[in-house]
């Protein structure tokens, strides 16, 4: 049988390098795995590393950043890659021949670099951290360590694309209603500021008093021509100095809170941060991550310091000796079911199973909520819309009318 050098790692990160007899590359690979060792590269024993790949280019400034599309496509097909058997070098270069984006491509290029110099995988993307985020970083490293990064990646692939799917069905819910109050704006501003002065200045030529109401209509208009640009400064001004107190990190902490006071934004904002925050903790646990170090990377991943603070409080309480469930009470940014399922969880001994269970349920009750306010919403800007242009149309024909009656 031919001889086949192999590069790999042992469990506890060790190099392992050597040559063995195989009928071909993939049975030593599968060999070699199953010692629960992670295979890096294996290749004819007579041939030498392509010197090409040793001076390579260092990774160049992309002109278009690869999107969370593009790192999720690429973990399902490196989870395909080494599942058939594979090399995790091989999968790498040929996942980045394959990529969407060029920038991608240099990416995943520059990762399988850093592994041939002797970097570990977790190691060689976290080199890369608005690529790949805590959470796939945390899974490939446990899935590293265990020999199952394909089932590691393949996880890590399917949290992206829920959360993308679950951001898809909220924008998708609020895009047509941005749409139309866009228009409703752009109508309504076109009507009160060109439309309505050619009718003023045809009505204001018979000499007659008009009807009160076309002459409401005129006072609006009036307003608007006069004020129009303040009012338009003003909120623009208003827009500005909420997102600069957003990025204080003091005032964000309080406008973050407060959120979750109000009526319709605050249950949205509820559910959205429910379902994040159970997803991400129940992928991390069921993948074998000790409970206090998924915490750890749950609050580095949550965007808003309401929902951090609170998994810090909680990460606390655990590192006390105290319950995950206790420390999770007390806060809007969760429902107030979480903690009752989590402390179930942690009873049974299937935390990860609640946790993925409850993210399902909150993923779906958002989807829906969102549904049912679009049903609502919809509706009130047509008849919004409606009530503009009718309310214009009026004024006009009953000023019409009151002219030709005499």
């Amino acid at each position: 049988m031919p001889a086949f050098a192999f590069d790999a790692r042992g469990a506890d990160g060790g190099a392992k390098t050597g040559v063995l007899d195989a009928s071909d590359a993939g049975a030593l690979a599968s060999l070699l795995r199953g010692r629960g060792w992670l295979v890096l590269d294996v290749r004819p024993a007579e041939s030498t590393k392509d010197a090409a790949d040793e001076t390579a280019p260092a990774l160049r400034w992309p002109s278009r950043a690869p999107s969370s599309f593009d790192v999720e496509h690429s973990l399902r097909q490196l989870s395909l890659m080494l599942d058939s058997g594979l090399t995790l070098i091989e999968a790498l270069h040929a996942t980045a021949e394959h990529a969407r984006r060029r920038s991608m491509s240099q990416v995943l290029n520059d990762v399988a670099r850093r592994i041939e110099a002797g970097a570990s995988f977790h190691e060689a993307v976290a080199a890369h951290p608005k690529r790949f985020g805590p959470l796939a970083r945390e899974l490939i490293r446990a899935g590293e360590q265990a020999g199952t990064l394909d089932d590691a990646l393949e996880r890590a692939a399917t949290h992206l694309e829920d959360r993308r799917q679950l951001r898809g069905a909220v924008s998708q819910a609020l895009l047509y209603p941005t749409i139309v109050v866009a228009l409703t704006v752009l109508v309504a501003g076109f009507m009160i500021l060109n439309v309505v002065p050619k009718l003023e200045g045809f009505l204001a030529s018979s000499g007659k008093q008009l009807p009160a109401v076309t002459q409401a209509l005129l006072d609006v208009s009036h307003w608007f021509q006069a004020y129009g640009t303040i009012l338009a400064v003003a909120v623009l001004a208003a827009l500005l100095g909420l997102l600069a107190l957003d990025r204080y990190e003091p005032t964000r902490a309080v406008l973050d809170r407060l959120s979750y006071r109000l009526p319709a934004i605050g249950r949205v904002r509820t559910l959205a941060s429910t379902a994040m925050f159970a997803r991400s903790l129940g992928v991390l646990v069921a993948n074998g991550i000790t409970l206090l170090q998924a915490l750890i990377t749950v609050e580095r991943i949550l965007p808003r310091p309401e929902t951090r603070n609170l998994v810090a409080r909680a990460r606390r309480r655990v590192v006390a000796g105290g319950s995950l469930a206790e420390g999770l009470t007390g806060s809007r940014a969760l429902a107030p079911i979480v903690p009752k399922m989590v402390s179930i969880g942690e009873k049974s001994g299937a935390i990860d199973r609640v946790l993925l269970d409850a993210a399902k349920f909150h993923e779906a009750e958002l989807r829906n909520w969102i549904k049912r306010a679009g049903f609502i919403i919809e509706p009130l800007i047509t008849l919004i819309v409606g009530g503009i242009v009718g309310f214009v149309y009026v004024a006009f024909f009953v000023a019409m009318f009151s002219l030709a009656g005499g």
